[in-house]
């Protein structure tokens, strides 16, 4: 397995969002290394890592989202929410015993979710986060309200 590189395919051009996904990134890198080293034992804290800065790291785009009134978010914090599960899972194995098979499945699981949902659904707000870029909260909240 190879390592995921830091591209800018994965840039959305929020400074705050990108700077999260660089870091998801980071653990996909580590927990890689770990695997690859056979460092089971760190397996476990890549994993409670990547369960706490995911939980701050969706509210803090959720919130992004509701500012710029993105038409999907609730289906975008679905999204979270399964994946969020899917990593409690995960834990909750893990934590019973080290299991090389789940752990591997985990990395996949983190590549999947990359691909899938930073590379694809983040990308579905870009066009509107661009076009409020220069907006203040005012106009933001106008905007919202005439459109309702």
């Amino acid at each position: 397995m190879a390592h995921v590189a830091r591209e800018a395919s994965v840039k959305t051009g929020v400074d705050l969002i990108d700077r999260h996904h660089q870091r998801i990134i980071a653990h996909i890198n580590r927990l890689h290394q770990c695997l690859n080293k056979g460092e089971s034992e760190e397996v476990l804290a890549i994993l409670e890592d990547v369960i706490e800065f995911t939980t701050s790291q969706f509210a803090d785009e959720e919130h992004q989202l509701a500012i710029n009134a993105f038409p999907q978010l609730e289906q975008h914090k679905r999204v979270h929410e399964s994946f969020s599960r899917r990593l409690k899972e995960y834990r909750r194995v893990l934590q019973v015993g080290y299991n090389e098979t789940i752990a591997k499945k985990l990395l996949s699981d983190m590549r999947i979710w990359l691909t899938d949902h930073i590379l694809r659904d983040d990308c579905a707000y870009l066009s509107l986060f661009a076009q409020n870029r220069g907006r203040n909260w005012v106009t933001r909240a106008l905007g919202r309200f005439i459109n309702h």
